[in-house]
């Protein structure tokens, strides 16, 4: 009974550290914040807002994964924004037809370090390609660009 009961002292004694190392990391751990996000889609004739809100998710996704010391404000879908975009890449065959890409708006700031002044707390925008393989697939992150 007395060498099951030092066993298991020895084994959390081991693991002990460890653990401390896992919750010291997770701690640590950088987000992109997503709490307050606001959607904002004007009307679509290649999409529903479903599939709009759909791509929306999986930005905010994204941005909460890849975006560290960021938070994003403000995600829209303006069609006639970006369909000269979704067609220019239609045409370069890069995604096989316009219903297989979507250009989402974001709005966002960068947090951490902001002492007040300067450009930390200043709002950016950046506009990201979502592309998926066929007309009810899956969206995916694609590219970003700043304009």
């Amino acid at each position: 009974m007395k060498a099951k009961s030092m066993f298991f002292g020895n084994a959390l004694i081991m693991i002990l550290p460890i653990l401390i190392l896992v919750a010291l990391y997770l701690l640590e751990f950088d987000t992109g914040h997503i709490s307050c996000v606001e959607v904002r889609i004007s009307g679509s004739e290649l999409f529903s807002e479903e599939e709009i809100e759909e791509a929306a998710s999986v930005l905010k996704c994204y941005f909460f994964l890849n975006m560290p010391g960021y938070e994003i404000r403000e995600i829209s879908y303006r069609e006639e924004a970006s369909y000269p975009q979704m067609l220019a890449m239609a045409k370069k065959e890069s995604i096989g037809g316009m219903g297989k890409a979507i250009v989402l708006d974001s709005v966002y700031v960068r947090l951490h370090g902001y002492d007040g002044v300067g450009e930390n707390n200043a709002e950016q925008t950046r506009q990201w390609v979502l592309t998926r393989d066929s007309e009810g697939g899956k969206w995916k992150v694609d590219a970003s660009i700043r304009p």
